[in-house]
């Protein structure tokens, strides 16, 4: 049984949607020293040799196995050409000096120039999705074992979702990210605060219309119901 944190609120690792986009597949008889995904003999994990006195790492889902998954050997190349989300490449790059946009079909990074088409990925989201976040100018390599995949085939506008901020899970909803960016994000979770500052300006404000008036039947699932100004369709 894989770990909690790892596997989170799905049953697809996050290693495993990134393999998938990568046209390669998690598979054999081992599980993934990061992740607990299935692996096979092939690639060994990089971790140094625990020692006495010292506690592992939370990050580590199965200590006892020397063998990683497709998905985190792909994360851990040190010098690939990343794709961006508005079509431009950047050559000799590693993926966890990224933030990343993954789905079934593409892995695609961003900064912050990038945001107004993460927002509308977001609001028209593919089936399954991951959103990792890394703060500009972080020491911090980000992690696939940490992310949650989104498995949105009944989502409604009150469904949560999830993404991490530099290995940290944070979750949020379109009816409160709506709410934040046009209204107040104060007394909003972490997450939808931090998506808020993110996308602040994208959206008209309306600071003297209720939630309820704008959100008019949002418990209705998302393919047939109004959010964030257009018709929130799926993409692979």
């Amino acid at each position: 049984m894989v770990l909690n944190w790892v596997k989170g609120f799905n049953d697809m690792n996050a290693s495993e949607l990134y393999a998938a986009s990568e046209g390669k597949r998690c598979e054999g008889k081992r599980e993934c020293h990061w992740c607990g995904s299935a692996c096979d003999e092939k690639w060994l994990h990089d971790e140094p040799p625990l020692l006495i006195g010292v506690r592992r790492s939370f990050l580590v889902a199965r200590p006892g196995s020397p063998w990683i998954c497709a998905g985190c050997w792909l994360w851990r190349r040190q010098r690939i050409t990343v794709r961006f989300l508005d079509d431009t490449i950047r050559d000799n790059q590693s993926p966890p000096k990224h933030s990343w946009f993954i789905s079934s079909r593409n892995s695609l990074a961003f900064t912050p120039n990038h945001h107004s088409i993460l927002f509308n990925l977001i609001t028209t989201p593919p089936a399954h999705f991951v959103l990792i976040i890394r703060t500009p100018g972080s020491a911090i390599d980000v992690t696939l074992q940490t992310a949650i995949v989104n498995e949105t085939n009944n989502l409604t506008i009150n469904t949560p979702l999830w993404f991490t901020l530099d290995n940290i899970r944070h979750q949020f909803s379109l009816y409160e990210l709506d709410d934040a960016i046009r209204r107040d994000s104060t007394g909003k979770e972490p997450g939808v605060r931090v998506l808020a500052t993110m996308f602040e300006g994208l959206l008209p404000k309306s600071p003297d219309e209720p939630p309820a008036a704008r959100h008019a039947g949002h418990q209705e699932n998302l393919p047939d119901a109004r959010i964030l100004g257009r018709r929130v369709g799926k993409k692979q």
